[in-house]
């Protein structure tokens, strides 16, 4: 019995987090975005996190620590003895609403969710998405791919090949201003002839309404903090697209919500 608990321990990834908490100190957990309980429907959901995992790892973090507020943490008088642990969400997937947040609930779990406006707002994607759905959707067989004298071969005839293409774009996309990125997968998207919109987007991974954005926050649990506009590597940006990313997306939630944003994640 003890061999097969630790094994299921091993496989829900709850060993790892049971070593992570110590007396006197603070546990961060990030999340990005949920699906429901069961084998994933597509390759492109398989990156998201089971709700009933995320359930076991709530009731194993309640075992060993106390459920706290990012923000009670910058408080002059914060009490951070103990066991702490604070939970992050990043990225704005409706998901969030529709699978995590009613467990948050149900556990009375405070959470602060990062938010990139410009996908809210329906107005971007978010990129490593787009190239995502775009490769799994794919022929198996395509023209090369040409881009600034660079000729891309596009075999994509197995998963493993679909997945390593997605994986060595993502990390090349990275180095440049999103700008460009977006650039690179607009040719992509014609070379290929696989549309990438809002009404192809896969639910759980589609953007946060505001209305559910305002009822999360509403609901006392909830802070919501900025994680830019359009989620680039800010590394990646000049300097003056990277003081718009944090000041738009900081102004934009202060109007919908008409309270201070006060935190900040950046993507990556």
């Amino acid at each position: 019995m003890k061999r097969f608990l630790k094994s299921a321990a091993k496989s829900t990834g709850l060993l790892g987090l049971v070593s992570r908490f110590a007396p006197g100190q603070v546990s961060t957990f990030s999340y990005y975005g949920f699906r429901p309980a069961g084998p994933s429907r597509s390759p492109l959901e398989s990156k998201l996190m089971p709700v009933n995992q995320f359930e076991s790892q709530l009731r194993v973090f309640r075992r060993y620590g106390a459920p706290t507020r990012l923000g009670d943490l910058l408080k002059p008088d914060a009490d951070l003895s103990g066991r702490r642990v604070v939970i992050t969400i990043d990225d704005g997937y409706a998901s969030v609403y529709h699978y995590a947040f009613p467990i948050l609930k149900k556990y009375n779990w405070p959470a602060t969710l990062f938010l990139p406006t410009g996908f809210l707002d329906r107005e971007t994607t978010l990129w490593p998405d787009w190239l995502e759905y775009m490769v799994w959707n794919a022929p198996d067989v395509n023209p090369a791919f040409r881009w600034n004298g660079s000729t891309i071969p596009l075999a994509l005839y197995s998963n493993r090949l679909r997945s390593a293409f997605v994986n060595h774009h993502k990390a090349i996309l990275k180095t440049v201003p999103v700008a460009e990125a977006h650039e690179w997968l607009k040719a992509f998207e014609r070379h290929i002839g696989v549309k990438y919109d809002w009404g192809s987007i896969p639910e759980p991974l589609r953007p946060l309404t505001w209305e559910q954005v305002r009822e999360m926050r509403e609901s006392g649990l909830i802070t919501i903090g900025s994680h830019t506009v359009t989620h680039p590597i800010l590394a990646s940006c000049p300097m003056p697209d990277q003081e718009a990313e944090l000041r738009e997306s900081k102004r934009r939630i202060e109007v919908v919500l008409n309270e201070p944003c006060r935190f900040f994640a950046y993507p990556n």
